[in-house]
């Protein structure tokens, strides 16, 4: 197989994905930051913030498969694993892990997003950013915020698919 990923133990996977979250969410704010927010303040059209999405994809990408090579990995601690039998179906116990972490975190963005001023203010502007930016909601931050929150999931989203996959 090929070289494992993190050391020995659970709390070192779990404090390692605490810094892949905090830092998926740290380059969404310097995504939006640095070309998102320019290229909106620019009247950019939706095509060209496609080409440039597209391009940055690419990009990054390449970055990653030259600064870790293409060796598939894994994390050491959840290869092999004895499954659960459920009657109809059989799981690991990461597997159920996942599932159950996965609709917690589901049901707190959704709770979030319908009982929060925050989450209140990310769906007017998704709903029509002109008239939330008249009803005195930034605009500007509640993007922020989204892109954010949006890059941490995906990170979050990262570990746990990571933990089911090797990773390349």
């Amino acid at each position: 197989p090929g070289r494992s990923l993190g050391s020995p133990g659970t709390n070192s996977l779990v404090f390692a994905g605490m810094v892949s979250v905090l830092l998926g969410g740290l380059f969404g704010w310097a995504l939006n930051e640095f070309v998102w927010r320019r290229l909106r303040n620019r009247g950019a059209s939706l095509i060209a913030a496609l080409v440039v999405s597209i391009g940055m994809a690419i990009f990054i990408r390449y970055v990653f498969l030259f600064q870790f090579e293409g060796r598939a990995r894994f994390y050491r601690d959840f290869q092999i694993q004895q499954k659960w039998d459920f009657g109809i179906f059989r799981m690991s116990p990461k597997d159920v892990f996942i599932v159950f972490f996965s609709i917690a975190v589901l049901v707190g963005v959704g709770l979030a997003l319908q009982q929060t001023r925050a989450g209140q203010a990310m769906r007017a502007v998704a709903d029509n950013r002109d008239l939330a930016e008249s009803s005195g909601i930034d605009v500007e931050s509640v993007i922020k915020w989204v892109w954010i929150t949006g890059s941490a999931l995906a990170a979050l989203g990262g570990v746990l698919i990571g933990m089911t996959e090797s990773l390349n």
